[in-house]
């Protein structure tokens, strides 16, 4: 009896910790920019995809103006991911990958959208198509010659 009791008190307590780990959107973006800088790109992608899934959100329930707003802050999310990117090419493959599914999921919001409102979510994916070719150009950029390999 008492090891069933201890195994659902472990359990219970796992639920309550799983529950709680989930952060806000506002606590990943505070992370994100005081985050050393090898994890800011792949933080700063969680971001868009974050910020994505609010404006799908935001359309459905019919808040057009703020989930236009949240998209456009999507897209400033990945250029700070793309620039982080630059910075520190540790994880940024992860990150290109990142903001793939966050460009194909704004692709997605797109095709139910009204008329009027698709444009500027049709803007915001191909800039991040953009940025994500960038990612791809400085993933498979040529490597330098170092000066002492190319002497004799």
């Amino acid at each position: 009896m008492t090891r069933r009791i201890f195994i659902l008190l472990c359990l219970t307590l796992l639920v309550a910790g799983a529950a709680t780990a989930e952060e806000t959107l506002e606590q990943l973006k505070e992370r994100a920019e005081s985050a050393a800088a090898d994890r800011k790109p792949l933080l700063y992608a969680e971001v868009v995809q974050r910020e994505i899934a609010l404006a799908d959100k935001l359309f459905t329930d019919g808040d057009a103006e703020k989930a236009h707003a949240t998209v456009k802050e999507a897209v400033g999310y990945a250029e700070k991911c793309r620039e982080a990117a630059r910075q520190q090419p540790r994880k940024i493959e992860d990150a290109e990958i990142r903001l793939r599914k966050a460009e194909r999921r704004l692709n997605e919001i797109r095709r139910t959208l009204a008329l009027e409102d698709q444009a500027d979510v049709q803007a915001a994916a191909d800039r991040i198509a953009e940025l994500r070719t960038q990612l791809l150009d400085q993933m498979f950029a040529p490597k330098r010659k170092s000066k002492d390999k190319e002497k004799p």
